[in-house]
């Protein structure tokens, strides 16, 4: 009986261990992981910037895609926490930048719609901010812990991190695929366009050719023998 009580009560506290260690795991990776995606309207002459709060060697991933409207080019810049111009672009239809924060502070990205004066632009946006992982914070947390429940810390942390990059990939295939269907639509539009206009333009000769012939043969001037 004795055997038995103390088996219970060591499962007991192993999972009480387990349990606790699973949730300051969880706790650790909301406060220090942000993902976002999204797609915004960037009016024609006109630019739109963001800005995203970041903690210090916090590594920073930003990709862009512009899936509508004229030739799907932006002009893109992105600046660090001091405010200096780390990645400038123009005219550009997609792109991906990393940055390592190298303080405290908000980084700022901008789209530049301003040398388009009639078209506006849809815009795709994914960003990242990576978690810093302290290898030692599961070592201090696992003492006296057996090793079997000790490596669900890591396990946990890797399975994050996979469903991150199956959702970000989503995400992207998802981007292309409106990106690549407006602009099949577009071309599908400027070849009906075309088609409409050679069409008109085929119409207007053959009956201006027509009525010139037709003019030749239709001469009232008698031949007096």
């Amino acid at each position: 009986p004795y055997q038995i009580c103390f088996s219970s009560l060591y499962l007991a506290e192993m999972l009480a261990l387990l349990y606790t260690n699973i949730f300051f795991l969880l706790l650790q990776t909301v406060l220090s992981a942000y993902e976002a995606s999204f797609t915004f309207h960037l009016p024609a002459s006109y630019e739109e910037c963001f800005f995203q709060e970041v903690k210090q060697n916090s590594a920073v991933e930003i990709e862009y895609q512009v899936i509508d409207g004229g030739d799907l080019d932006v002009d893109f810049v992105l600046r660090g926490t001091s405010g200096h111009v780390v990645v400038s672009e123009q005219r550009e239809s997609d792109g991906m930048h990393e940055l390592t924060a190298k303080e405290d502070g908000d980084i700022t990205f901008c789209f530049g719609n301003t040398f388009s004066h009639l078209t506006d632009k849809v815009i795709f946006i994914d960003i990242g901010v990576d978690r810093i992982y302290d290898e030692n914070w599961g070592q201090i947390q696992n003492d006296g812990v057996d090793e079997e429940f000790a490596s669900v810390e890591n396990v946990t942390w890797v399975l994050r991190n996979h469903l991150e990059s199956i959702q970000r990939v989503q995400e992207y295939i998802r981007a292309r695929e409106a990106r690549h269907r407006n602009l099949a639509e577009l071309n599908n539009e400027r070849v009906q366009f075309w088609s409409i206009l050679s069409l008109l333009i085929v119409t207007v000769t053959a009956a201006i050719q027509t009525y010139a012939v037709k003019k030749l043969f239709m001469d009232d001037r008698t031949i007096k023998a």
